[in-house]
């Protein structure tokens, strides 16, 4: 048999998971909520939470983390607004490393002004977009609306597209 090929999502190797909240997490703590399970579901993986105004401190923690573990995987979970910068910290980081992320993981992505789609695939190695487009919207789906949701815009670029309902 021969000698098989080691993923590099096995526990060998060291992983950072980033959870980027929207800008209504800090009333609704949904993103933070999830964040504090997954650090006591996996508390041998390095996370951090980061707020969507904190782009410039989520490219220096992967840049921290992949200068000293140069074959680690960085996983990128984003919310709303968070979804946004995460993407714009993703395009940065494709001129620190290409593929510096491993996983990007936008949820009902929000922002008039977007990144460039080629940068955020040259920064990502895989990309999975979800979009709510619920056949019973409330006041979230208005603001987020209003805000510039994202909707189909990175259907044709993203791994995986999921509309939902």
């Amino acid at each position: 048999m021969g000698k098989q090929k080691k993923n590099k999502t096995d526990q060998t190797h060291p992983t950072l998971d980033i959870f980027v909240a929207g800008a209504s997490d800090q009333r609704s703590r949904v993103v933070k909520r999830y964040w504090e399970q997954h650090v006591q579901d996996y508390p041998e993986r390095a996370s951090i939470y980061f707020s969507w105004t904190q782009k410039r401190s989520i490219v220096t923690s992967v840049e921290n983390f992949l200068d000293g573990q140069p074959d680690g995987i960085v996983n990128l979970i984003a919310h709303s607004y968070g979804g946004d910068t995460a993407c714009w910290a993703v395009s940065d980081l494709a001129r620190f490393k290409q593929k510096a992320v491993t996983r990007l993981v936008t949820v009902d992505p929000v922002s008039m002004l977007r990144p460039s789609i080629d940068w955020i695939r040259r920064g990502a190695e895989f990309w999975i977009n979800l979009v709510a487009q619920p056949s019973e919207p409330d006041a979230s789906d208005l603001i987020a609306t209003c805000g510039g949701k994202w909707l189909e815009w990175p259907d044709k670029m993203a791994d995986i597209h999921y509309a939902v309902d």
